[in-house]
């Protein structure tokens, strides 16, 4: 309905939020026109993957509101620091996963099993989260893990005060304009 009333179409369909509704809405009408004993598993994931995208319509309402605009500008502005961070951690991750597997590689019943699965008990670590599901059993595999938290501790703090500082500095820019500007 609101294609069809639209005076300028091509900046209609470019917009990201238009695409998104499209996307959020063509699973129902693809269940609607294919028919139900069709045998294709795959279709169906897909569609089920497209309904995901339901959820993306709540950005929508991000435009009616000040701060939700604010917000987004200094994520933005704050995208270098978040990527470094992600970095960071990564090298972190995989490093110690490696060094973790190889060390606990000759214990009977480890769950160390593979590197990416020593990926997992890294992530865990290195964001001092600390599930307890996967641990260490050899004194070299302790010492690993007790500097894989420190590791992460200190990629974290010394990322966190440059990303807060930047990104309360483009919120405050965003939010402190005068209401006579609106």
């Amino acid at each position: 309905g609101r294609f069809s009333t639209c005076p300028k179409k091509m900046t209609f369909v470019k917009n990201k939020l238009n695409i998104i509704d499209l996307i959020s809405i063509m699973p129902y009408y693809l269940e609607v026109i294919i028919p139900k004993n069709m045998d294709s598993i795959g279709s169906l994931v897909i569609l089920r993957v497209l309904r995901l995208f339901r959820v993306l319509r709540i950005f929508k309402l991000s435009r009616h509101s000040r701060n939700m605009i604010a917000f987004g500008i200094a994520l933005k502005a704050s995208l270098a620091e978040l990527l470094s961070l992600g970095l960071f951690l990564l090298i972190d991750v995989v490093v110690f996963a490696s060094a973790l597997y190889y060390a606990e590689m000759d214990v009977d019943k480890t769950s160390f099993d593979s590197i990416p699965a020593s990926c997992w008990w890294a992530v865990v670590t290195v964001t001092t989260l600390g599930y307890g599901d996967m641990f260490p059993h050899t004194a070299i595999g302790k010492i690993l893990g007790t500097l894989c938290v420190f590791s992460g501790i200190l990629v974290i703090a010394f990322q966190m005060p440059i990303m807060v500082a930047k990104f309360t500095w483009t919120f405050m820019q965003n939010t402190s304009e005068s209401p006579e500007d609106e």
